[in-house]
């Protein structure tokens, strides 16, 4: 993972823009990976009131939070510069299309002119493509970290869409459901990882569903998959 950051945040520094972003997640991520260790320490150890009481202190998500934010942030940032590198060239190119209809009797300094404006725009599309590559090597390596970041966890993660459908599973998560990965996609998240009440032995709601429903931690002590 830290091989991953370090090429993440390179790439990042290579953006004036992007300095800030940069270091807010420098802080975040050691901040994350830390409770994340602390989680899986305190579950490691039989202390599994302390690993929910963690997790329900809300460190981890505030982090967690913070740094698809900034992620995001980027992601916009980059589109931002994408739409108006586009806005330029298609501006440049019209203006080159107006000089060149233009009267006969000024077609050869309207050539002249347009000749100038279209090597202008083809430098500004060379431009655009270099930063449109970075921006998706940006990309990428954003969404490889934090996949990494999941799939090195020690204990079951799944991740959802705003509908509950599952969107990743690590390895530790296909082991408990007996679902894969890309057997899991798009499933209801009730349909992959069934909870049932540890007493009665009859299905119940996934704490997960009612949670985002309720935007709160439900509580999963007494509930078994």
């Amino acid at each position: 993972v830290s091989q991953q950051e370090a090429e993440l945040l390179d790439l990042l520094a290579s953006s004036p823009a992007e300095t800030v972003r940069a270091a807010e997640i420098r802080r975040l991520l050691p901040a994350k990976m830390s409770e994340l260790a602390a989680t899986v320490a305190l579950r490691r150890s039989g202390d599994a009131q302390g690993a929910i009481t963690l997790v329900r202190s809300d460190s981890g998500k505030d982090a967690m939070d913070g740094l698809r934010n900034a992620l995001a942030g980027v992601q916009l940032t980059e589109n931002s510069a994408f739409d108006h590198q586009m806005q330029t060239v298609r501006e440049r190119a019209n203006t080159a299309r107006v000089i060149t209809m233009a009267g006969s009797g000024l077609m050869f300094l309207f050539l002249c002119g347009a000749t100038l404006i279209i090597t202008r725009a083809e430098k500004d599309r060379d431009r655009f493509v270099e930063a449109l590559s970075a921006s998706n090597s940006r990309t990428h390596a954003a969404l490889e970290l934090l996949e990494i970041t999941l799939s090195s966890i020690g204990d079951a993660v799944i991740t959802t869409d705003i509908d509950s459908r599952v969107t990743f599973m690590n390895p530790v998560a296909e082991s408990l459901t007996k679902w894969t990965r890309d057997e899991a996609a798009g499933i209801p998240l009730d349909k992959v990882f069934v909870i049932v009440n540890e007493t009665s032995g009859k299905p119940v709601e996934n704490p997960a569903v009612r949670a985002r429903r309720s935007s709160a931690v439900a509580p999963s002590e007494e509930l078994r998959s």
